[in-house]
């Protein structure tokens, strides 16, 4: 699979980070087909909390 580096680069990437993704891919569960990559497991967690609320349907509160 052909990726263009170009279209997703930023000052924050680098190019093991794009090399590493697809074998994460790779090694991952089904259904888990795209990395998000941060500095430190300080960042990710509110980083995944953010993308987990924003792909759940609207709750209601009681």
């Amino acid at each position: 699979m052909a990726i263009d580096l170009n279209a997703f680069w930023t000052p924050f990437t680098s190019n093991r980070q794009f090399k590493a993704a697809p074998r994460l891919v790779f090694l991952a569960a089904a259904g888990m087909g795209r990395v998000f990559v941060v500095h430190s497991g300080f960042e990710a967690c509110p980083k995944v909390m953010k993308i987990a609320l924003a792909h759940l349907p609207a709750l209601e509160h009681i």
